[in-house]
């Protein structure tokens, strides 16, 4: 089809609209949309072009259309204005892929290329009434830079606009044009160093199965007949393997072989090398990956709150990381329906509130590191009624023991958190700059990270991503491994106090006091900046809102991510612990009655912070003053909601509940949700920013959505696992005890 085919195909489209009179707000969308590809062949064929772009970029755009087919595909690629801009379809897709593959030959010397890029405005129109903000691929050879493409853009709608005979201004134009990753030094570090981490694996793998091997022919005396009765061998043997070695000392060359192998096999597996290359094989990984068994001193209602945590997460993230609120661009095609119509809902707020369940983690955490470290503090013991004890005198440790033991406590938990976060950084700085490289310019907003992580990677190494203020986070999400790291590092002062006092008393006096202090601060700072009682809900467009803060840098930056501001949950968590150290699982009695009204308080809370707030929805607006109570309580509240059951669960009152959290099925899901945590912001984003198509938000489609990143992120999740987390985990252990048993 050649370029007069599709003009006169579009003017004859724009009669049968004018035929068919539709709708004043329908039509104006339409009659845009269908001005906008009259308009845009000739637009970039006219002299109006020559009056902003530089001389090359319009000497190629003119050259291009010589080759009326060809510049067709150029049209082709251009994003249009789509149906449904006032239900916020706001992003006009082209086809990048396609615009970035368009060379048009001028003459035997000279071939323009073209590429994709991005241009957003805010476009201002009596049709809407109020300026909306627009993001629209353009498809321009790739001599004409941003500033020729912000005025051939605004030239263009203002050409509209006169056909029109409306206001089409547009405002803050800029462009975003596609910046492909380059194959540098990181990214060959980076893929060295998983291919490095695969190989060691395979050969970890393959020396397990031939270890394995070797013990079963020995087991099976899978040898070959002796032959010569005079050859022996003169081999160190220790007492297990004398009988054998008198057994086939006089077997063949290949018995013997066999037998050689064996011995080698065996001395390896002992040495530290054998330690190392076991932490890395995939026969011994796989099964307790998906081991469902667990000890008895394990507390399984934990596996299923902390999956169930983690898939909270992943429900809101991704709505949010979609489009809706934390990227730049949105591909969502109903955004404002999605805003007022869809988050206006009372059932919503499940999504919305989703952040409570970081301080169910935040519990956890303070739970765990209390009721597993107590018994091992030095110099304690727990005795066997609900009293704390110490040791003998004899038994204490010296100071430097004191020393070497916290050291080894923080050391411990940096292993633990530190390996995982490393490598999902390099991948960031290294590999995730290339992986756009197709996509194009919708891929550059997202590619920032690299430059940001390039610049403070320091601060997830280090733990400190929770002060954005002082520095832009590396891969923002971080901020709440750097609250944990922090609060664990605190936990030593209530512990020590507990060594010292011999009574878990004093220590959960100041446990006490912080989460106070916590939350004093907390309301006062949201009181005086007038933070909002909740961050998403869909009241956007009620009446007589009061001025909530709206400023990210100050909800987020300054008040969300700090550690003084969310110590309340993980406070409640080392006051659990010390609960459980004193009373340890299964050892309260309640009554039915007590425990009747226990787990109504505890739905009460949880159910009161989750969708108190639906009032909102309806018009009604807390002042500053309760917003600041709310957001200083909320969280302490979800805590102890979430605490009780915890308790009632370890002491046998959990009923059918605990059975469900309970369930074996949890087990292998929980050990990969630290890994779901850090990978599946990185799956999301990609699999919206490669769609290159728009995004529809209703129920079954956010369900389906949902649903495929949460399984290909714990897919990704449980590979990670093998690569990195477990054989850390095994390696951590092996030194411990090797260094325990050295010493």
């Amino acid at each position: 089809m050649g370029l007069q085919s599709c003009f006169l195909k579009n003017v004859m489209v724009a009669c049968l609209a004018l035929v068919l009179k539709t709708g004043a707000e329908d039509w104006h969308q339409k009659n845009l949309a269908i001005t906008f590809e009259i308009l845009l062949p000739q637009f970039l064929a006219d002299e109006h072009v020559s009056k902003g772009s530089s001389g090359e970029c319009l000497d190629q755009i003119r050259e291009s259309q010589a080759d009326g087919d060809a510049f067709f595909r150029v049209i082709d690629a251009w994003g249009k204005p789509e149906a449904g801009l006032t239900q916020g379809n706001v992003f006009w897709f082209g086809r990048p892929s396609l615009c970035n593959e368009i060379q048009i030959k001028v003459n035997e010397e000279t071939t323009v290329t073209y590429s994709d890029r991005i241009v957003s405005f805010q476009l201002n129109t009596t049709i809407l009434g109020s300026a909306i903000p627009v993001n629209l691929d353009a498809c321009l050879p790739e001599a004409c830079n941003a500033d020729d493409t912000n005025w051939i853009v605004k030239s263009l709608f203002l050409t509209i606009s006169e056909a029109l005979n409306t206001t089409l201004a547009l405002e803050n134009v800029s462009t975003t044009l596609a910046d492909p990753g380059l194959l540098d030094f990181m990214f060959y570090f980076t893929v060295s160093l998983f291919g490095t981490l695969v190989v060691i694996v395979l050969v970890a793998t393959l020396f397990d199965y031939s270890s394995a091997y070797s013990k079963e022919c020995l087991a099976n005396r899978d040898w070959v007949a002796m032959k010569d009765p005079t050859d022996t061998m003169d081999l160190d043997l220790d007492d297990d393997l004398q009988a054998l070695h008198q057994e086939f000392s006089m077997g063949s060359s290949a018995s013997r072989s066999k037998f050689v192998l064996h011995r080698l096999f065996r001395d390896l597996e002992e040495s530290l090398c054998g330690l190392l290359l076991n932490a890395f094989s995939l026969r011994a990984n796989i099964p307790m990956l998906l081991s469902c068994k667990s000890n008895s001193a394990s507390i399984d209602c934990l596996n299923g709150i902390r999956v169930l945590s983690i898939n909270w997460v992943v429900l809101g993230h991704t709505l949010l990381f979609t489009g809706v609120f934390f990227v730049p661009i949105s591909p969502v095609d109903n955004l404002f329906q999605l805003l007022n119509e869809y988050a206006s809902k009372w059932t919503f707020l499940a999504v919305s509130n989703g952040t409570f369940s970081v301080d169910t983690f935040f519990l956890l955490s303070g739970f765990l590191v209390t009721y597993l470290c107590l018994p091992r503090l030095p110099g304690m013991r727990r005795n066997s009624g609900s009293q704390v004890d110490s040791l003998p005198q004899q038994s204490r440790l010296s100071s430097d023991s004191h020393i070497l033991f916290w050291t080894l406590y923080i050391v411990k938990r940096y292993i633990r958190l530190a390996p995982a976060l490393i490598f999902m950084t390099l991948f960031t700085v290294g590999v995730w700059k290339v992986l756009g490289n197709g996509i194009g310019a919708m891929w550059q907003p997202y590619e920032q990270q690299v430059s940001v992580c390039e610049s403070n990677w320091w601060t997830n190494f280090v733990f400190v991503s929770n002060f954005p203020n002082v520095w832009t986070p590396c891969n923002g999400w971080t901020w709440y491994l750097a609250n944990d790291f922090q609060f664990y590092i605190f936990s030593i002062i209530p512990f020590i106090l507990f060594i010292l006092f011999k009574s878990a008393i004093p220590a959960s006096l100041l446990v006490f006091l912080c989460i106070s202090l916590s939350a004093i601060g907390s309301f006062f700072f949201a009181w005086i900046k007038h933070i909002g009682p909740t961050v998403f809900v869909g009241y956007q467009n009620q009446p007589n809102i009061p001025h909530y803060q709206n400023s990210f840098a100050i909800t987020f930056g300054d008040y969300y991510v700090k550690p003084y501001f969310r110590f309340g949950a993980y406070g409640v968590g080392l006051l659990l612990g010390f609960l459980s150290y004193s009373c340890p699982p299964g050892s309260v009695k309640m009554s039915k009655k007590l425990n009747c009204v226990g787990w109504l308080v505890s739905i009460a809370l949880m159910a009161g912070v989750i969708f108190g707030l639906s009032e909102m929805l309806y018009g009604y607006f807390p002042s500053f003053f309760l917003s600041a109570l709310y957001n200083s309580t909320a969280r302490i509240l979800w805590a102890v909601g979430v605490a009780w059951v915890m308790f009632a669960c370890m002491h046998g009152y959990g009923g059918i509940i605990n059975s469900f959290l309970s369930w074996k099925i949890w087990i292998p899901l929980a050990r990969l949700t630290y890994l779901v945590y850090l990978l599946h912001p990185l799956m999301i984003v990609f699999a919206t920013a490669s769609s290159q198509t728009q995004f529809h938000y209703n129920n079954y489609n956010y369900a389906a959505s949902y649903v495929s990143v949460l399984t290909f992120t714990y897919a990704l999740a449980a590979v990670a696992y093998l690569l990195v987390e477990l054989p850390v985990i095994k390696i951590e252990r092996a030194l411990r005890n090797r260094f325990s048993a050295s010493n």
